[in-house]
């Protein structure tokens, strides 16, 4: 899979963040994300995986929790990728009430517009349940040092 577009409304300390900032794709290959202690690096990671699974990845969080505090309103995620070579979207919304729509939608080449797939199941979709997105996708804060110095004996257990 490739990510080639991130779409941030209110989501935790975003208000607005679009990735590329203009309306092009991300570059293939390995990116890096780099800055400050508290700058918002991981945020952007769990946006893309609350995008796909939905809070119940992060367990013992509700929704409403992600929201950018203060804000009355919804909050969105849209995440533009390719998978085997077509293109799709996954569009979340929620709101302080607890509702949240889903919506993936895949790019119809002949008629260039993009059209949703409806009752799709994420976890089969990618082929990946939550928890293994978790623990393979997704290296927390402070687990990177402790990876690093593991032997080969080591990651393998």
């Amino acid at each position: 899979m490739q990510i080639t577009k991130l779409t941030f409304k209110n989501f935790m300390g975003y208000k607005q963040l679009n990735l590329p900032k203009n309306n092009e794709e991300l570059p293939r290959g390995l990116i890096l994300i780099s800055g400050r202690n508290s700058f918002g690096k991981s945020t952007i990671l769990e946006g893309i995986l609350f995008a796909f699974f939905g809070p119940k990845i992060f367990k013992r969080r509700n929704a409403e929790s992600f929201i950018t505090y203060g804000v009355q309103e919804k909050a969105e995620i849209y995440v533009y990728f390719i998978l085997d070579n077509l293109k799709y979207y996954i569009y979340r919304k929620w709101g302080r009430k607890g509702s949240i729509t889903t919506k993936l939608f895949e790019y119809n080449t002949t008629k260039k517009v993009y059209r949703e797939i409806k009752n799709f199941d994420v976890e089969s979709f990618f082929e990946i349940s939550s928890e293994q997105a978790m623990n393979t996708v997704f290296v927390r804060q402070g687990e990177v040092e402790e990876l690093a110095n593991k032997k080969g004996a080591e990651m393998r257990e």
